[in-house]
């Protein structure tokens, strides 16, 4: 689940009746932008909204409003939102639709006042194809040296990612076309749409942002490594408010000639500084990741696994995973699911347990993992408060990528874990199934 929602009823009403009259009043319209700008930046904002995120997402557009685009930044942003029935959301009238937007400067956080340029019918915001099909506009409408992209909604990495129990895997989520609630964009079915769309740019893309729950592992970072330059994401659940996008596209537009890796560490920096100052209640976690660096740590954990396989060590392996401190801390940090372990702090905890000539090959091989962690992540930041609550785990032993560690007795392994590239690049999926289930 991509953040819980905890913005005000008095700002949902308010937001969401704006919203509707400015619609009723917008209809298709065109861009403003030509392809002989000089622009650096284009950022896209993807918010699958359908569902009950649709407050925070709005006053994500609205954030973004505050800064607004300029002639060498141009901030764009698809929205489908959802109308709860029984509560405050189900006051606004904006009816079911799609809207894409060029961002424009405004200090209402009630309203946004942004150019509506385009007004689709209602589609299922959760599919791969939906994603496609808006990049694909952005890029050809606003073309860039430099592309971000933000994905926005609720999301689990390659896990299945909702409170509503859905089934599937990935991020995204449409209460309105998807009424069983369990369809969600796959990490295959991103990769899927990524070649068109790097096609499209003439290059990969810059940055891929997630604004959307536990997309920090190794998996993700594996599978865009081809497509995207860096990617930003959490290991663990994004708070309600999600990314402070006020803060990002400010920085962004002060300094458009910022390299790519420049601003995915200004994204990391301005999330810890709005979650560790501005809300100080919300437990986070958020890095950066070089993805020309993530083969070399796949080679490594690959490399670690051989280990195990041609051995006899499986067992004390098992007892590090699934050592407890307490109900909720494992002895390797763990997130919202109990399968998802920090990659770097669970290498060094085998090697703290590991001990004797029988391990060396074994701690040497988790001194390069960690090592091939530090030169992937190039910035992580967590936040949290104290004390921490008593039935929630601390995040103090974060360090920027998790991966995917199921036992019998924490989790079942889940067999979707087959087709991610990761999996079949380094055998851990079948490692783990063979070993410890």
């Amino acid at each position: 689940m991509r953040r819980k929602l905890f913005l005000t009823i008095v700002m949902a009403i308010a937001a969401m009746i704006s919203l509707s009259g400015l619609i009723a009043g917008c209809g298709q319209g065109a861009s403003t932008t030509t392809t002989t700008v000089a622009r650096l930046w284009t950022v896209m904002m993807y918010a699958a909204g359908d569902h009950n995120l649709e407050v925070s997402m709005f006053n994500n557009i609205n954030q973004m409003e505050l800064t607004g685009s300029t002639g060498q930044v141009a901030m764009v942003a698809e929205t489908d939102w959802y109308r709860f029935s029984g509560s405050a959301e189900s006051l606004t009238t904006t009816g079911e639709g799609i809207g894409r937007w060029y961002i424009l400067k405004d200090g209402d956080m009630a309203k946004i006042k942004s150019q509506l340029v385009m007004s689709l019918p209602e589609i299922d915001t959760g599919t791969a194809e939906a994603l496609q099909s808006f990049v694909r506009w952005a890029i050809q409408n606003y073309p860039a040296s430099h592309y971000m992209l933000v994905v926005s909604s609720h999301g689990g990495g390659w896990r299945n990612s909702s409170i509503n129990s859905v089934t599937g895997h990935g991020s995204g989520q449409d209460y309105t076309t998807d009424p069983t609630k369990r369809r969600l964009i796959t990490i295959p079915q991103f990769k899927a749409i990524m070649p068109a769309i790097i096609t499209d740019a003439g290059k990969k893309l810059d940055i891929l942002a997630f604004d959307a729950c536990m997309n920090g592992g190794i998996e993700m970072a594996y599978t865009m490594k081809d497509y995207f330059d860096y990617m930003v994401a959490s290991e663990e659940n994004v708070p309600g408010y999600g990314f402070p996008l006020d803060t990002l596209t400010a920085d962004l537009v002060a300094t458009p000639t910022m390299t790519s890796e420049a601003f995915a560490k200004a994204i990391v920096n301005r999330y810890y500084d709005f979650y560790s100052s501005t809300v100080g209640s919300d437990q986070s976690t958020l890095a950066a990741y070089d993805l020309s660096k993530v083969t070399v740590l796949a080679d490594e954990v690959k490399k670690l696994k051989d280990l195990y396989d041609t051995g006899t060590k499986e067992a004390l392996l098992r007892s590090i995973i699934e050592t407890q401190s307490d109900d909720q801390n494992y002895l390797v940090q763990r997130y919202y699911y109990v399968s998802l372990r920090d990659l770097w702090h669970m290498a060094d905890k085998i090697i703290a347990g590991s001990t004797g000539v029988d391990y060396a090959a074994i701690t040497i091989e988790c001194s390069a993992v960690k090592s091939a962690v530090e030169q992937m992540v190039i910035l992580s930041k967590y936040t949290d408060p104290l004390p921490v609550p008593s039935n929630k785990y601390a995040l103090a032993n974060s360090h920027g990528v998790s991966i995917y560690f199921s036992t019998s007795s924490t989790e079942a392994y889940d067999t979707s874990y087959d087709n991610l590239d990761f999996s079949t690049y380094t055998g851990w999926g079948a490692f783990l199934y063979n070993k410890f289930q």
